[in-house]
């Protein structure tokens, strides 16, 4: 939801799942961006040997020709903050909607 820029309410209606435990919004967090480093380095790897998702390599570099480049950085900015938010005990909801709003604005 987040690669295809819907709207916050869409997004934030399937974050229950994820807000409820810092463990869990870790975890997504990280896959987040393990998804996004694959979009960034996609373009670089014609081999595909760094892709962490392999399986779906032919989705990335499709996705990943279409974002440029500092809309990747800047999302995996604002999902290192939002790690850096939960360290520091932020409510989890809040960090995990407002890195959202980040990415998509």
């Amino acid at each position: 939801m987040l690669l295809d820029k819907r709207p916050f309410y869409e997004i934030s209606s399937q974050l229950a799942d994820y807000t409820g435990d810092r463990n869990l919004a870790f975890e997504f967090l990280d896959a987040l961006e393990s998804w996004y480093r694959d979009l960034a380095i996609s373009g670089y790897d014609p081999s595909g040997e760094l892709i962490f998702h392999g399986e779906r390599i032919d989705e990335i570099r499709k996705r990943g020709r279409l974002y440029q480049r500092n809309t990747i950085d800047k999302a995996v900015a604002a999902i290192e903050e939002a790690k850096n938010d939960l360290n520091r005990n932020l409510n989890i909801s809040y960090t995990i909607k407002n890195m959202i709003l980040k990415m998509i604005a």
